[in-house]
This record gives C-alpha cells, structure tokens and sequence, in this order.
C-alpha cells in the first residue's frame, strides 16, 4: 500500500557556505517547496550563516507522515539518531574518500565509520541516490536496490560568460580543488615542470582550494621548489564565486590527474567556461567529462605536458573540444531534477520500480551490430518488469541517426526517443566497434560482445575486468576466447536470435538479372576474416562460364572490403570466367529475406566468427550451408546439420595483430571440391536430413525469444552480484588439510569482493593463531555426525549464502542432508564436492546417491572437474552444476636462476616434488628414480617439499622414507622437507627445479591442489595418468602409475632434453592462465549471484 508523505525534510551532519552538500540541499529544498510539499533543511552542526535556513537536528522529533532525505558522507555522530526517526527514509550518498589518502588516524576512523553507516542505511531507507553514477555503483556493493542518480550540481549557467570557445587565451594551467592527497596536485606540479621546460617557459600553474590540510600543501609547495617553480606554481587558497569566474576566464586549459573524485564539479565548470579540460580517467571523472574534453589514461608526466602542448597548438582541435564541452554542459543542464525528485518519493511511498534498461550502440541500419542491438531492445521492452529505452552512440562517440533511417522502424524509434529523459539507466548493454566501456551511466554495465580470433587485446581484456559488471557473449567459441584472454568478470552465452524466415519474401535488384539455376549465396562484410577470398578463389577453380551456376556475394561499402580487386583479378585470369554477381549496400530485412529465398546454397568460409548470423539465418530457411565447424558457427554448425570442410589453424592476419592469435584457414580445394558435388547433385543423401536438423536447431535455440530471456536471467543475476556477497563458508580452516588451504587461498584473493564468516571444525592442530580471529569452530567430523552447534551459528548469520565444502570425511550424509534441507527455505545454499565417486568407509560404502534429492535441490553445486560433473549427471544431477577448478597463484618474480643460486644448488641437476607425505603421492618411488639416474646426472638432488599430514599414517611414512634414504645411500642426493612452509617459500624453492614429478598412485581425491600449486611455475611437470590430473592432461608428461621404468625414463628424457622441457614448461603456464585465482574468484561471486537469484525465484514461487 503506497504512503503519503505530508512533507519531506532533509538532513546532513554539517553544513558551511559554498559547501557543495549544503549547496545542493537547498536548491532541493526550493524545488520541493516549488512541487507543493512542506520541506525544511535540518543538520547536527550549522554554520552561524545558515541559522535562518538550516534547523538543528536535535529539534526534530520526526513523523512517519515525512520522508526524510539524509544526506550521506563521512561517519555521523548523529546517526543512530536519525535512523531511530520514525521517518521513512531516503539515502543521498555524496561518496567517501578511501582512507589511503589521509595519514591522520581519526580522520581515518571516521571515514570507516562512514563506510559502516552506509551499509547500515542500505536495510534502513527505503531507497538510495547517488550524487553520481561512480557512487551509485558502491551504494550497490553494500546492499542497495537500484539506487537512483541524483548530479550534485546541474546548473553552471553563471559560468557562460567566460565562454570564448577556441580561444587561446593564456599559458595558464589551471586545477580546482581542495590541496589533499588524492586530487594530486604533486602530480599536477611534475607533469607542469616537463611542460614549462619543453614547450613554454612563461606558463603557470594555478591551484585553487582550500589549503589547510599543512602536510600535504608543504609537499606540494616543496615540489614546486625541488623543480624550481616555486614563481609559477601559484596555491591560491579558496576564491570567492567571481574571483573563481575571473580564474577560469583567464585560463588557458583544466587540467585534473585527480585520482579519486565522487563528481567533479569544478571539470563541468570549466566546460561552461569554455576551457578545454584534461582528466585523468579515474573514478567519476569518465561519467562527468561524458565523452567531451581529453580523457587521459596515463598520469606520466610527458604525456599530460604532450597531450596540452598538443592542444596549444592545434586551434580547430580546440574548438572541437569546447563546443563538445559546451554540449554536455547542456546535457547535464537538461537533467529533470523535479521529475527525479518526484520519482523518488513515488518510490519511497511503495511505488513499483522496472529495471531501466539502456541498450547503447547503433540500431537503426542493417549493420548486424545495429540489428541484434535494435531486436535485444524490443524484445526486452515485451517485459512489464522493465523500463527500456535505447542511445544511439558508436566506438568514437554519441551520433544522431539520420531521421529516414528511423521512419521502418517504429518500435525502435520510439526506444530511442525514450532515452532522451533516462540520463542513469539502472543498466547498460553496450554495443558498438571499438568497444568503448569506460563512462557507461549504468549502475551495472554490460557488453553485447562478439569476437573472431583466439585472443583479445590485452587493453581490451583490462577495460572489460575495470569497467564492466558482466559480459553477454554470442557464443562458446567467444567466452572461452575471453577467460582465455584473461576476462575474469561474469561472462554468459547469450546467443544471438534468428528472425523466423519469411517464405514469401521477393528481392527485386539488377544485379539479379538472369541468375543462373544453381545459386550460391554469401553474406557479410567482406572483412579479410569473413574469407571471401578463399571463396572467389574456390569458385573460379569449380566452375567457368559454362557452368550454370551463379555465386551471389552481399557485402557493404568499408575499407576492409576487397572485393573488386579479388575479382578483377580473378576474372583477369581466368577468360571464360564463372558468373558473379556482386551487390554492394545496404539492403533492408525484406529484401535479405529475398536473397534467401532465392538461395539453392549458402556457403560460408570464414576464419572466425563471434556468432555467424547469415549462417543461422540461411538453416533457419532451410537452405543447404557449406561452412566450418570452428569459432562462434560451432555452435550450430557441425556435420550434423551442413557440409563442412576442413581447415587448419594459422597465426591471425587481422589489423588487431595480436601475438599468439588464431583463425581458421579453410581448405580451398575441399571447398571447390564441395560446392562442385552439390552443383553436380543437389538432392543427394544426407544433404536434406542436415537442412531439417540445422532449422530445426535454429527454432529450438535461437529465437529472439530465447536470447531475451538469456538476458533476463542474466540481468537477475548480475543484479545479485553487485553486492558484496556475505557467505557463511562452512570448511575446514587453519589446519594441515588441502581444503583448508583452497579456502584460505580463495578467501585471500578474493581480497574484499567477498564478504566471508569461517565456520570450520574443531579438534585440529591450529598453524596460526592470528588467522582464527572471527572463525567458528561448530563441527567435527563424519565420526561426530551431530551438527547441533553448526545449525545454531548458522541461525545467528547473516549470510546471504552458506557455502558447504565438502569431503566424504567431514560429514555424515544424511545429518548434512537435514542441515541443508533447514537452510534452503532461508536462503541460497551452495556446495563444493572435492570427491563424487563413491567411497568405502569402515567397510561401509558410502555414495552421494544416498541425498540426490537434496543435492538436486540446492542452488548451486561445484566440482573441479569435468569427470566429476559426468559423476553427478549419472545420478540425475543436472542443473545445478558449475565446473570451476582449483586456482593458481602468479609465478614468484624470481628466475629458476635465482632460486637456485638462493639454495646453493646452481650446477647441479634438480628433481622437485610437493603434496603432503602420504603414502599414494609416490615419494618412495620418486628415490628409486633418483637412485637410478644418479649415475647419469652428476650430483643429481632430488628436492621434496612434503610436509607431515595430520593422519597418523603419515609421521610412519616419513620413517620409512628416511630409512630408504639412508639404506640407498641418498643424503648427498635428496632435501627432504616436512615442515609447512609457507606459500611463497614454497612456490620460490620449487622455481628453481629442472622438473616437477607427481608420481602419485590411485587417490580417493577428485582434483589435485598440488598440480594447481605447481603448474604457475613454469617448471616441466611429469605425472601419473590419472583422474586427479585429467582436465590438464595437455600441460603434462604423463605416465603409468605404478611403472617405475616408465617414470625413470620421463625423468630422463626432460633432463636430457631441453628443448622437450622448454615446451612442457610453457604448456604448464599456458594451463595456469587457464585457472588464475582472478578468474576463480570471479566464477564463485557469479556462482553467488545466481544462487541467490534461484532462492528468489523459489521463495517467491512458494508465496
């Protein structure tokens, strides 16, 4: 039921003149006052000057007839006594400088504070608003729902009159802000000495702000003397509104190298004043230059001194800047801050909220980008949950589509006028080439991402893990290529949707005059990927002008497109060459459908593909396609619904150039070959039953239908996942135990993104005291089957997951199955089974089967590998299960060189061997390859790093391997280890080895912690074929276990080979990229967020 609010008052713990929080509640105050509602300003601390406007807070009893607007920044000594208000209330969130910048620890004290009661007002106020899109982003971290974006200044209208647009007027730098270490203004003097010295030595830099924070002032003004510019770098303290006009009037360029801001009023200022503006490109600076100015992504002081000088110089530059910088002025002056404030109490009061949606790219041509752009919107908008509009804006820039190619696509049109009143989506989906992410306005930003080759720029892969909250990909071939590159974000399969065909479709053109019978048909853009070339050629190789056969290409007009030269060419050399026809443009939906139509064979030879959507639209027609099965077309093309022709993987030739990238080259004699045989006989066999499976797979998979909804799901989910997830993670912890270690190694790289309780087992040998701060000890073990005191810590957390880890030892089935079943009605439930395979315990067999039921009804289940996840599958467990393997750590920045030099070992030849000393790792049978090859490598050394396992079984195994010592003689030839060490002195001293040795025999483990320590090394590894080490079979020289011979010859074999143990060094760092810690952390935060998602579906669907 929606309330109704007879007033609505604000609030903030202090206010000043000119202060901008003190500003902006004001201004809000007129505007409520101007929209009809009763509206005061109240504060703990108020200026002498502010007496008249501003009201004590300790006055106001406060009624839940008023909504209360409680502005937000550092921690509040009267904050528990405005939330204990009977008010509804509304957070305004005016951003919290992180504590790096100040050295004082209270100011530091209160800065945390005021991250805490931040967190508090997210379960306290009805809902958030942030002063800009960069804050509303940690409003989200912290458990708001969809805050809003409220700028904190939008008016800048008395700075008009300084304007000169393109004008030179000075050598004057000029910075606005208070003097405090994060607006670095001793970066500003650094970058400023280059410039002065290199291009114009009459310049000055003018600081204006407040200067009372001594400390760094002193360092800025030392720096400015250090650099012999104490004359030119002026410190002008606080300026009043027309001392503040005249500066900006005077000045020749703004310039910030700020590294932390929460808006950035004084760049907007600069703008209206018709000064071109340098940022660097941190926190809110990209949302407030909003395309306009130069957006720098280096601080090096040359390039800032360049990137002016540049400007300087170059008069038509400049006023292409400022009459950019004078549109966004107007931009933001537009912003509807009634209609906003409107909108927030609507809310406040009960009023539903839709996702606001913003599909960003182009959309109104046929261009296959603007396409899927133009029908994910509409699809999306067919939602009632959701609010769409779309902006049309390109890699370089926002454009204004031309008003006929709006006029055949209504629906559309309408989206984007839409967008005109949406300035802060709730969410972004951006599509567009290059791909630009940086000064997305969504609280939540995505890429609609397709890709070609096996790898992607690294600029690319960092801007995407900076700036993006998640990644909809239009393929397999796609997301593997981007966990490949390092993208570590969420990345889902979203596909591509497929428009039905349209049987009645005619195209009317003169380049279609007279086709022959048998018709090839090719769409794209011509690009060197597409492989137009490999197709012309193969065509004037299967046929001449005798052959009745026309080859039909559709491609549009881009500098990539090469087509008339091919086939001037081609025809040149050969005189009775076969009929082409070439049509070179835009066409619209209609008459692409036509083409289809009159299609007897699609044939489609690329290199790459990110998805492939002429291929999927020809199957949907039921056209026969010629194509490879590699890239995004592996998706839907395969032997089972085209013809495929071979192809051999060679190093990409695109402009990208990216070192180690991969495409397809297709095979041309098998092309020719096929196209002939189709030509020769259109109704052989087979050829109808792969046109009725591909149409049949394009209905089932790939309608606009299905893509939407893999939006929706995806959407939810990231929503969920822009929290910090609390997760009560139920594991071993703290002890000799290899799941405690990979928790602890998760719980340490995931470093703040994850928010974790430890409620682990008791009766264990503690390593160290200091990492059991904030840990439960509330279980014990299968032998101790009752879980009383865990079920009671569980009842007391908070967690919005509880995470299990999962070893038959550590609990009895069916005690956890009741445990589990208690907490799935609470909240999401995850479980990580480090074993699936059925187990003899006590002379009892024990099998996951037994809890099926349960298992199959928790939210999310992991395993490490993919044997495990066949495991579950046979047990009917499907849905649920996500493969995530253990991490790895980076490389320790140390050369095998070093290392050794570091253990005294430097001429001599070094085995290295690591896991835990049990008796199925295979030490025993490593010393007799030692004892053996001794003879073969002078001063062979054998260092093994097995530190003593708990299990009993293990100090009688360190016995009988020291015995063996002695008895073969090897004191001189093995270090053998049986402390824990740490994990850096480990990976340091394993770096040194000439190879790596896993002789292990049958285990009852799942997955090997050590292979994931040691791959990182970039050492050669040799292991046992087994299970354990399955899904890295590639990186690894293998051998039969219990063969002693055999691994007595691989040992041989990488030390006498080097050229052998380079490639298996390589293969195994290659592999450690594969499962970095990033991309682990990363797949457990999304593996939250949809676990989270699910539990609310179910709840809901039980209310």
């Amino acid at each position: 039921m929606n309330r109704h609010y007879g007033a609505v008052h604000q609030v903030h713990s202090g206010t000043a003149m000119g202060d901008a929080i003190t500003q902006q509640m004001l201004r809000l105050q007129e505007h409520l006052r101007a929209m009809g509602m009763v509206s005061e300003v109240f504060a703990e601390h108020v200026a002498p000057e502010l007496v008249r406007s501003i009201h004590p807070i300790h006055g106001y009893q406060g009624s839940e007839h008023h909504l209360l607007l409680v502005h937000h920044s550092m921690g509040n000594a009267a904050f528990d006594r405005v939330i204990d208000l009977p008010n509804d209330i509304v957070a305004i969130y005016h951003n919290i400088t992180p504590e790096q910048y100040f050295e004082d620890e209270i100011v530091r004290g209160w800065l945390r504070l005021g991250r805490e009661q931040l967190a508090i007002l997210a379960r306290r106020a009805r809902l958030g608003v942030a002063v800009s899109n960069f804050n509303r982003r940690e409003m989200l971290a912290v458990g708001f729902r969809r805050p809003e974006v409220l700028p904190v200044r939008t008016d800048f209208s008395e700075f008009a009159s300084a304007a000169a647009s393109g004008v030179w007027r000075s050598s004057d730098w000029l910075f606005v802000g208070r003097v405090v270490a994060n607006k670095c203004q001793h970066d500003l003097v650094r970058a400023f000495a280059i410039y002065c010295r290199e291009f114009d030595g009459d310049a000055r830099l003018l600081l204006v702000g407040d200067i009372s924070d001594n400390d760094y002032t002193g360092l800025v003004r030392r720096e400015a003397a250090r650099l012999d510019l104490a004359d030119r770098v002026l410190l002008l303290g606080k300026l009043s509104a027309q001392q503040l006009k005249s500066a900006f009037a005077g000045a020749g360029v703004f310039v910030s190298l700020s590294e932390h801001e929460g808006f950035g009023v004084p760049i907007l200022e600069a703008m209206a004043a018709g000064v071109p503006v340098l940022a660097f490109a941190a926190a809110a600076i990209p949302e407030t230059m909003g395309g306009a100015g130069v957006l720098l992504r280096s601080k090096e002081p040359a390039v800032v001194a360049c990137a002016v000088e540049a400007i300087r110089q170059d008069q038509p530059l400049r006023e292409r800047l400022t009459c950019r910088q004078l549109q966004r002025v107007r931009q933001v002056q537009a912003f509807d801050t009634r209609g906003l404030l409107a909108h927030i109490i609507a809310r406040a009061s009960g009023q539903a909220c839709p996702l606001e949606v913003q599909v960003q790219g182009p959309f109104e041509t046929s261009y296959s980008l603007a396409m899927t752009n133009r029908k994910l919107a509409e699809g999306l908008s067919a939602d009632p949950g959701y609010a769409v509009s779309i902006y049309a804006t390109e890699g370089p820039g926002d454009y204004a589509p031309r008003t006929e190619d709006l006029t055949s696509i209504p629906a559309a049109t309408a989206l984007y006028g839409r967008s005109q009143g949406v300035p802060y989506p709730h969410v972004v989906i951006r599509q567009m080439h290059p791909p630009r992410v940086i000064d997305s306005p969504g609280a939540i930003t995505c890429e609609y991402f397709g890709w070609e080759e096996s790898r992607v720029p690294p600029e690319l892969v960092h801007d995407f893990n900076r700036y993006l909250d998640g990644v909809g990909v239009m393929s397999h071939f796609v997301r593997d290529v981007l966990r490949e590159s390092g993208v570590d974000i969420p990345v889902r399969v979203v596909a591509n949707g497929v428009m039905p065909p349209d049987p009645g479709a005619r195209v009317n053109l003169a380049e279609l005059e007279g086709l022959r019978a048998f018709r090839f048909l090719n769409i794209g853009s011509a690009f060197p990927r597409k492989g137009l070339d490999v197709l012309l050629k193969a065509y004037f190789a299967g046929f001449d002008g005798s052959s009745d056969v026309s080859l039909i290409l559709k491609t549009f007009p881009n500098p990539h497109n090469e087509v008339a030269t091919l086939l001037s060419h081609l025809r040149a050399s050969h005189p009775h060459a076969p009929d082409v026809r070439w049509i070179d443009r835009d066409l619209d939906d209609s008459d692409i459908q036509g083409l289809y139509n009159l299609a007897s064979c699609y044939v489609h030879p690329a290199r790459g593909e990110g998805f492939g959507l002429p291929v999927a639209e020809a199957m949907a027609a039921q056209i026969p396609v010629i194509s490879i099965e590699y890239s995004g077309l592996a998706d839907f093309v395969s032997d089972e619904t085209a013809i495929t022709i071979p192809y051999r993987l060679e190093q990409a030739t695109s402009h990208f150039d990216l070192a180690g990238s991969t495409w397809a080259e297709p095979d041309q004699e098998h092309l020719a070959l096929e196209m002939r045989r189709l030509v020769d006989d259109p109704g052989a066999e087979g050829v109808l039953e792969r046109v009725n499976r591909a149409a049949e797979l394009i209905r089932r998979r790939f309608t606009w239908e299905a893509a939407v909804g893999r939006w929706r799901d995806f959407l939810e989910e990231l929503e969920y996942g822009a929290q910090v997830p609390k997760v009560a993670m139920v594991s071993t912890w703290n002890s000799r135990c290899g799941i405690a270690e990979n928790t602890r190694y998760l719980l340490d790289q995931a470093s703040g993104s994850l928010d974790v309780e430890v409620l682990a087992n008791n009766g264990v040998e503690i390593l160290d005291v200091a990492s059991e701060v904030g840990v439960s000890r509330c279980w014990s073990d299968r032998w101790s089957p009752e879980l009383d005191e865990l079920r009671d810590a569980l009842r007391l957390s908070d967690a919005d997951v509880v995470h299990f880890q999962f070893n038959f030892g550590f609990f009895e089935l069916q005690h956890l199955a009741q445990l589990i079943n208690d907490e799935l009605p609470r909240r999401a439930v995850v479980m990580s089974l480090h074993r699936t395979k059925d187990i003899e315990i006590d002379g009892e067999l024990v099998s996951l089967s037994e809890i099926r039921s349960t298992l199959s009804r928790m939210d999310q289940l992991i395993v490490h590998q993919r044997s495990d996840a066949m495991n579950l599958i046979e047990m009917g467990i499907i849905d649920n299960v996500r493969v995530v393997p253990l991490g790895t750590a980076p490389c320790p920045p140390v050369t095998p060189a070093q290392a050794r030099q570091a253990m005294g070992l430097v001429d001599r030849p070094v085995i290295g061997t690591f896991g835990f000393l049990l008796g199925h790792k295979g030490t025993l049978e490593l010393l007799g390859v030692v004892d053996a090859l001794r003879s073969e490598f002078s001063g062979l050394c054998l260092l093994a790093l097995c530190a003593r396992h708990p299990d009993v079984r293990s100090a009688d195994y360190e016995d009988t391997v020291r015995g063996e010592i002695e008895r073969r003689g090897l004191e001189d030839n093995v270090i053998l280890e049986t402390n824990y060490l740490p994990d850096q002195v480990a990976r340091t001293l394993l770096r040194g080895v000439d190879v790596i040795v896993l002789p292990y025999q049958e285990t009852h483990e799942s997955s090997s912690a050590a292979l994931r320590f040691v791959l990182p090394l970039e050492r050669p590894i040799i292991a046992t074929d087994l299970a354990i080490f399955a899904d890295s079979r590639e990186a690894l020289f293998l051998v039969e276990p219990d063969d002693p011979v055999a691994l007595e010859g691989a040992v041989r074999r990488v030390l006498f080979d080097p050229e052998l143990a380079g490639d298996l060094a390589g293969r195994a760092a290659a592999s450690a990229r594969h499962s970095r810690w990033g991309r682990v952390v990363g797949d457990h935060r999304e593996i939250y967020a949809a676990a989270r998602a699910n539990h609310a579906r179910r709840t809901a669907s039980i209310h």
